[in-house]
C-alpha cells in the first residue's frame, strides 16, 4: 500500500475518497463501519545495573525491580477518559526479559516492551516526553539508569461524520436493514497511510 501511494504521488495520481474492506463488522454484516483508528506507539525500556551474585547483593545493582516499579506505575495510571471520536487511550506491557539464564545471579540488565494505543488526545511527541518524565522519576528515585527507545507506527486519524461516512452508512443500511456504528475501535490498518492523501472510511466482513 505505500509503495503504491508513493508511485501515486510521484505521478500526480488523485485520491478523492477510499473505502478500505476491511473486516469491521461485529456481530452482523453492517453493524459497524470504522472511520477512523487510534495511534499505535511501542517503547524498549532498558534498565541497566550492576551484575553481581545474589549472596552478595551489596555489590551489585539489581534493575529490575526500578524497571518492574516503572511499569506499574505506567499501567496504573490511565492516560485518559476517550474523547469525542475515540475509545480511551491503553498501554499494555508486552514483553519482560532479562537474558538471565541462571537462578543465583542478579542480571545487568532488565529490558521491557510497552505498547500504546493512543487516541487524538496525544501525540508520539507527548508520550515520549511523559515517559521520559517518569523515567526520570525512577531513576532519582532508585539510582538505576534506564534508557528509552520507541517507535511510532500509525497516528491516529478520523473522517469525522459527513458527506462520505454517511454515504457508506446510508448504503449498508440500504442493503443490510442495520444502521451501523461509526467505530475507531480496534488495531491498525492500511487505512493509516491512506488517511493522509484523502477521506477513508473501512468496512467489511465480520
Amino acid at each position: 500500500t505505500v509503495a503504491i501511494l508513493d508511485w501515486m504521488k510521484e505521478n500526480n495520481e488523485k485520491i478523492d475518497h477510499c473505502l478500505v474492506g476491511e473486516p469491521t463488522s461485529q456481530k452482523s454484516l453492517g453493524d459497524t463501519i470504522k472511520v477512523g483508528r487510534r495511534g499505535s506507539f511501542t517503547a524498549t525500556l532498558t534498565a541497566l545495573g550492576i551484575q553481581g551474585h545474589v549472596a552478595y547483593p551489596e555489590k551489585a545493582v539489581n534493575p529490575l525491580p526500578a524497571l518492574t516499579k516503572l511499569l506499574l506505575k505506567l499501567q496504573e495510571n490511565p492516560l485518559d477518559n476517550g474523547s469525542d471520536f475515540f475509545d480511551p487511550s491503553s498501554l499494555a506491557i508486552t514483553s519482560i526479559d532479562t537474558d538471565n539464564p541462571s537462578n543465583n545471579v542478579i542480571p545487568e540488565k532488565g529490558e521491557a516492551t510497552i505498547n500504546i494505543r493512543f487516541n487524538d488526545l496525544h501525540s508520539d511527541i507527548s508520550l515520549t516526553n511523559w515517559l521520559r518524565e517518569n523515567i526520570v522519576k525512577a531513576t532519582d528515585k532508585t539510582g538505576v539508569k534506564i534508557e528509552l527507545d520507541f517507535k511510532v507506527s500509525a497516528q491516529p486519524f478520523i473522517c469525522k461524520p459527513g458527506d462520505f461516512a454517511d454515504i457508506i452508512s446510508k448504503s449498508v443500511q440500504a442493503q443490510t436493514k442495520i444502521v451501523p456504528s461509526m467505530s475507531t475501535s480496534g488495531g491498525t490498518s492500511d487505512a493509516r497511510f491512506i488517511q493522509e492523501y484523502c477521506p477513508v472510511v473501512e468496512f467489511g466482513l465480520v
